[in-house]
């Protein structure tokens, strides 16, 4: 008990608008069986029956603008999920825990030369990608004020959450010079198993954890629950969180989106280049990790 009264009087000095929980609570889910719900999907994206992760349907974008995809009718690069929820506006939780399935097509993702990536320093790969999977910020505010995600896959599992703010609109520019942030604004991670444009489903887990007094918070990644991680940036402890500006919260994130640079001599394979599937969102009050749903069946793991 004196914990937690200690927690809250934290919370009220600090004038967060954070509501502290003891066990993980469901804020909201979207697995598009009944249509669009507590999600968006902008620029040409569709529901499809075409192999959803579960039950009957996904929701399905095309990022690679000019490319025969027949599943989506109108390509966008830009096309993407999004979501986002009064239930986390208003009582933001002290930690946010988020997760959902995505599925590359089985293609050749490739750049402008039509080589294979080698992002991020890695071995070139056939199931390589590079886009980016989104913004992840404040509701209702410019990308330029919140993080992105870049997956890059590939033998490595390679992943980047780099800040997006830009003429310090969103932080303070001194964050990346700080002990806790040895990357500066990106932090270059990696799970260390394989995924990506191989046509395979695999789940996606994001976990912020705002308690502490701290000038940072705590953030993990995961795909197919192996941590995405550089002993880099956790230079206090070997649990794989990495650290954020204190600021930063995630009221409203999206899935993907793509330069079309990044797919400009891609090639279909058993799927259709630029091909995305996300599906079964769920956001939580607190961390359910101990308890999280079953995995796809056909899920990437080894």
């Amino acid at each position: 008990m004196t914990d937690l009264i200690s927690r809250w009087l934290t919370l009220i000095l600090l004038g967060l608008p954070m509501l502290a929980i003891s066990e993980p609570r469901l804020l909201f889910s979207e697995d598009f069986e009944t249509g669009v719900n507590n999600a968006e999907i902008l620029d040409g994206g569709v529901i499809t029956d075409h192999m959803p992760s579960s039950g009957s349907f996904s929701a399905r974008v095309n990022l690679f603008e000019g490319s025969n995809d027949p599943l989506v009718k109108f390509p966008e690069n830009r096309s993407t999920v999004r979501t986002t929820s009064t239930a986390v506006r208003d009582n933001y939780p002290e930690v946010l825990y988020i997760s959902y399935d995505f599925r590359f097509d089985d293609a050749l993702w490739r750049k402008s030369d039509g080589q294979p990536y080698s992002w991020g320093g890695g071995t070139q790969s056939d199931i390589a990608v590079l886009t980016k999977g989104g913004y992840y910020g404040k509701y209702r505010e410019i990308v330029q004020q919140g993080f992105y995600l870049v997956w890059g896959g590939g033998p490595n599992g390679r992943i980047t959450f780099g800040d997006n703010s830009s003429g310090g609109q969103a932080w303070d520019s001194s964050w990346n010079e700080r002990d806790w942030s040895p990357g500066g604004k990106l932090i270059y991670l990696k799970t260390g198993h394989p995924f990506g444009a191989n046509g395979k489903w695999n789940k996606f887990e994001m976990e912020l954890d705002h308690s502490g007094t701290q000038d940072y918070i705590r953030a993990k990644i995961w795909v197919n629950g192996h941590a995405a991680k550089d002993e880099r940036y956790a230079p206090d402890s070997n649990d794989n969180y990495f650290r954020l500006p204190r600021g930063f919260v995630v009221e409203q994130f999206s899935t993907s989106y793509a330069s079309p640079q990044d797919l400009s001599n891609s090639k279909n394979r058993g799927g259709y280049a630029g091909g995305l599937q996300i599906d079964n969102i769920s956001v939580w009050a607190g961390s359910p990790k101990s308890r999280a749903p079953t995995p796809p069946v056909d899920i990437s793991v080894e």
